[in-house]
């Protein structure tokens, strides 16, 4: 007991956040200083994402939009979210964001495995696929550029007749 104050002094404590020992001001303190305090807590304050919704079901609907193509949109739409939340979420989480372009890649894919396999049973569709990537060999159209090619400029006459220069 001090004294001059009639009170008990405080014993040291250890600090929850970095183990340290320290001299608390009160007996309920359990952080040596602010910056300690502040990394234990988990900020609660704000807006919660997506007003509430539970973020994982949320990620998982938009996932199975992602994964047959469907645009930020559509899948805010089939989440029942705002596209602007979406947006602001995935701007803060870019893992997100690139997972949705890798899902957002999946059909493409599964459709050139698709032509691919299909291929070899249908000549038609060998040569359709053909032109398209190696139009120069195997197009049907043909493109011809021309140079120097003259003018002609029509106006009418008086009379709304047609007069050739």
């Amino acid at each position: 007991m001090n004294k001059k104050t009639g009170r008990y002094k405080l014993r040291r404590k250890k600090c929850k956040e970095c183990n340290e020992y320290f001299q608390p001001k009160k007996s309920t303190s359990i952080f040596c200083s602010v910056k300690c305090s502040k990394k234990g807590k988990k900020q609660t304050s704000g807006r919660k994402w997506f007003d509430g919704k539970d973020i994982n079901d949320v990620i998982s609907k938009c996932q199975e939009v992602w994964a047959v193509g469907g645009t930020d949109a559509e899948a805010s739409m089939y989440a029942n979210i705002t596209s602007a939340s979406l947006s602001r979420f995935l701007q803060v989480n870019p893992e997100i964001a690139e997972l949705r372009d890798r899902l957002q890649e999946k059909p493409i894919l599964l459709a050139r495995r698709s032509v691919m396999s299909q291929m070899r049973h249908d000549g038609n569709l060998a040569l359709k696929y053909l032109e398209r990537k190696k139009n120069k060999e195997f197009s049907v159209k043909q493109e011809i550029e021309q140079k120097d090619v003259p003018t002609i400029n029509i106006t009418l006459g008086e009379h709304g007749e047609k007069s050739k220069k």
